[in-house]
């Protein structure tokens, strides 16, 4: 091709300038040189051959990227790509320097140290003011990815171990702070649409509830409808940023009218619910019977329609955004089930014995399993994404945890109690052994499930990716934050990174939620148990009014400390399985998604107090003694 020429000149100066620089220091060192002269040579024709013979290129979510006649990608340059300036002495001498450092030369270094090196020491020259990038542990058949193709959260995580990271003091308050900036926005959310407004007693009538009909519930159904649309929002806009298709100035107009839609659509339910509550005040029917199934729901729903229709039309025109519609929907369909199944649950609960309680648990248990297998298998079947599939895992799970916390204290014997929390707290565990084993099958290095035979080979397999996530930790202790993203990486080094990150984001927030559960219940009993305006409406909401005290706050704390401690016991496994920091983890999640995860746990706990709240129309007797 018209460019090798130059790139081979280049990097025959380099090895050249090598040589020549070696020889001259010392002539004791000269059979060194002549030991260093084949790695050189190796280098150059490797470098050569990745410019000349370059393999096809793949964008992150593995999508064929448009090459011209040479192999290059029509919007950049192979030149520019591999060659930042021109080369000078200056420059020469640097990338010596760090060229020799590459194959393991130093002037200390026995010629059989540097066979050793060469072969088995990872490779790191970062691209600050070098001319030539070399990544890591990088063959002529691999792939090179830039940092911007790794995922946001591991970005972080990688900053975390570079030299000039912060502080450990401050990388252990930042988690701290994180969780609990998140778990107080959540309980001012929860707050200010159901304990903050002063309700009137149903019998009252629907124009003397004006606060609960045209502030409390509107409010809380555009929360509710928001949240459901934001799992299908978040969806598109990960295909969006995955598609080497779209142009790169269209992607900044489009995002902003999906946003603009994700926050107008919620509306619809608000209007739908508010009209409805009107027209039947006109004939004396208030409130609604099991308005909240009857009514919120299917007004969410909408909601989610108005939203694909809002869509710009490049974008429904795609495939893949009616796949999600269909997944959201389904997963919608689950999590309102459950809301549903969970109500009666909760009703009843307190009436049966401690033998019936524990077989009501555990159906829960089993009903939860089969909800996870047709979940996963109607996303195989729909080609939704592996970590869109533990998102929404975690996000269906949301009603059951929240219920669970709200009855902790009827449970009639320790059997039951212990069957309403430990399957909870086993989840965390069974989720990281997931992790493991997506690890595995994801590395490409490391040995196929299919050819392990022993459980010998399933640890060294563990090992072997373990040491690789510590190699590469250890590499970037080495250069600074700024080197960090001008690197190049592997691409096996970066989906085994990408699949750590979304592996890990689903189950910080799933051990999240357990922890917020009976927290936030704890300060929905102190605020409506007290004497001030926020506890004038305890008496509307089922098993909130008639709790006891003593018993919800000891159960919910009981609660509390076991997901700490189980918080910690995972922190300390995460360090010795993979060498990573399962707590700072939570705060690099917070970080990058705080308004997704925020609006899907405000969407779970102002969707449970609905349901409970009497001006829903919720008779678990079916008297309905209000209705005309």
């Amino acid at each position: 091709p018209d460019y090798a020429p130059p790139i081979s000149l280049i990097g025959w100066m380099i090895t050249k300038e090598i040589i020549c620089e070696e020889l001259a220091v010392s002539e004791d060192r000269t059979d060194q040189c002549h030991a260093a002269l084949p790695a050189c040579f190796a280098f150059g024709d490797d470098l050569l051959q990745r410019i000349q013979c370059r393999p096809s290129r793949d964008d992150s979510a593995g999508h064929p990227v448009q090459q011209d006649k040479f192999g290059a990608p029509r919007d950049e340059s192979i030149i520019n790509e591999m060659v930042d300036e021109t080369v000078d002495e200056a420059s020469i001498g640097l990338q010596s320097q760090k060229l020799m450092a590459v194959v393991g030369c130093s002037p200390n270094d026995s010629v059989e140290d540097k066979g050793q090196h060469s072969e088995c020491c990872p490779h790191e020259v970062d691209r600050s003011g070098s001319n030539v990038s070399v990544i890591v542990e990088m063959s002529p058949s691999q792939k090179e990815v830039q940092l911007p193709h790794m995922n946001d959260k591991m970005s972080l995580r990688l900053q975390d171990c570079c030299r000039d990271r912060e502080p450990r003091w401050l990388r252990i308050l930042l988690p701290i702070c994180y969780m609990t900036i998140f778990g107080a926005s959540l309980v001012l959310v929860v707050l200010w649409a159901f304990v903050f407004f002063p309700f009137q007693k149903p019998e009252m009538g629907f124009w003397a509830n004006w606060m609960f009909n045209f502030v409390a519930h509107p409010v809380a159904n555009y929360i509710v409808a928001r949240g459901a649309i934001g799992w299908f929002a978040r969806q598109i806009l990960w295909d969006l940023e995955s598609r080497p298709s779209l142009c790169k100035a269209q992607r900044p107009g489009i995002t902003r009218r999906i946003e603009r839609s994700l926050n107008l659509a919620p509306i619809t339910d608000s209007l739908w619910c508010a009209s409805e509550h009107v027209l039947f005040s006109f004939v004396d029917i208030y409130p609604i019977p099991f308005s909240a199934p009857l009514s919120c729901i299917p007004a969410a729903s909408l909601s989610m329609g108005v939203f694909y229709f809002l869509l710009p039309k490049e974008v429904r025109a795609l495939q893949s955004t009616w796949n999600f519609f269909k997944f959201t929907f389904m997963a919608w369909t689950c999590y309102c089930l459950f809301y549903a199944g969970m109500l009666f649950y909760a009703a009843f609960f307190s009436q049966v014995e401690m033998g019936v309680q524990l077989v009501m648990t555990l159906s829960v248990w089993a009903v939860e399993l089969i909800v996870v297998v047709a979940r996963r298998k109607f996303g195989e079947r729909w080609n939704i994404p592996a970590h869109i599939l533990r998102e929404m895992r975690t996000c269906i799970k949301l009603p059951v945890i929240i219920f669970k916390a709200s009855i902790l204290s009827q449970a009639k014997g320790t059997w039951v109690f212990l069957s309403m929390v430990l399957p909870e707290c086993l989840e965390v565990g069974n989720s990281v052994g997931l992790i493991l084993l997506d690890l595995v099958s994801s590395y490409k290095r490391a040995r196929p499930l299919t050819n392990v035979r022993s459980v010998w080979q399933l640890v060294q397999t563990f090992k072997d990716v373990r040491g690789r996530l510590i190699d590469i930790g250890e590499s970037c202790g080495k250069i600074s934050k700024k080197d960090l993203h001008q690197m190049s990486w592997a691409k096996e080094d970066v989906d085994l990174l990408n699949e750590v990150s979304s592996s890990l984001s689903a189950v910080v927030m799933l051990e999240v939620c357990e922890i917020t559960a009976p927290f936030i219940y704890i300060c929905l009993l102190f605020c409506l148990q007290s004497s001030t305006f926020l506890g004038h409406n305890s008496s509307y909401f089922l098993g909130l009014a008639n709790a006891n005290f003593e018993e919800s706050l000891v159960a919910n704390s009981y609660s509390l400390l076991l997901e700490v401690i189980l918080l910690l016991f995972t922190e300390l496994c995460m360090r010795k399985v993979i060498g990573m920091s399962f707590c700072s983890f939570i705060g690099f999640v917070l970080h990058c998604d705080f308004s997704f995860w925020l609006s899907t746990f405000s969407m779970a706990y102002v969707g449970w107090l609905t349901m409970l709240v009497q001006h829903s129309g919720h008779d678990f007797k079916f008297q309905f003694s209000w209705l005309p």
